[in-house]
């Protein structure tokens, strides 16, 4: 090693990790199956992480694939969805209420899907709903009282208006 000029440390290893014939001329000195050994390991190793790649980048793929939508948007599943803000207060709603029975009526209610969009006091505002039988959008005013309502419900449609003082007009067809 001394006759190209590069140094030694104290072990016989060569203090240039960076050339190339000093790494190869280092292993051969100690033993000649040491170099086929360590290629069949890189070799190995790299169709492994080559592997792996593929593999990762083929899972980030699917959902975009699958979503047939250019931005690659994925599709979130839940039975009830609530937006808070930056207070935690709950100010719109979607949620998918189950079937039931009015008890004091005894009315029937198919299960519904309902949208409410909620003041900083907690009222809801805007609704709207859907169901078999039809759908509904609501409007409150400043007071409970105050309301627009459009309504489909079954064979019959209406808009309902009452202001303030409970005064109400029905429009039907």
């Amino acid at each position: 090693m001394a006759e190209s000029g590069r140094s030694s440390n104290a072990y016989g290893m060569v203090d240039s990790i960076f050339d190339a014939d000093a790494k190869v001329s280092s292993i051969e000195g100690g033993g000649g199956g040491k170099t086929m050994k360590i290629q069949r390991l890189m070799t190995v190793l790299t169709v492994a992480n080559l592997g792996l790649l593929i593999f990762l980048l083929s899972r980030i793929g699917s959902p975009l694939a699958n979503s047939g939508t250019p931005s690659g948007a994925p599709v979130i599943r839940v039975r009830a969805l609530e937006i808070v803000d930056d207070q935690g207060r709950v100010r719109a709603s979607i949620q998918v209420l189950p079937a039931e029975t009015f008890k004091p009526t005894g009315e029937k209610y198919p299960e519904t899907v309902i949208l409410r969009l909620i003041d900083p006091n907690g009222r809801p505002e805007v609704k709207i709903t859907a169901s078999e039988r039809g759908g509904g959008l609501g409007f409150a005013g400043d007071s409970d009282t105050t309301q627009v309502l459009l309504e489909a419900d079954g064979t019959h449609s209406s808009l309902k208006l009452t202001n303030k003082d409970e005064q109400q007009q029905l429009v039907k067809p």
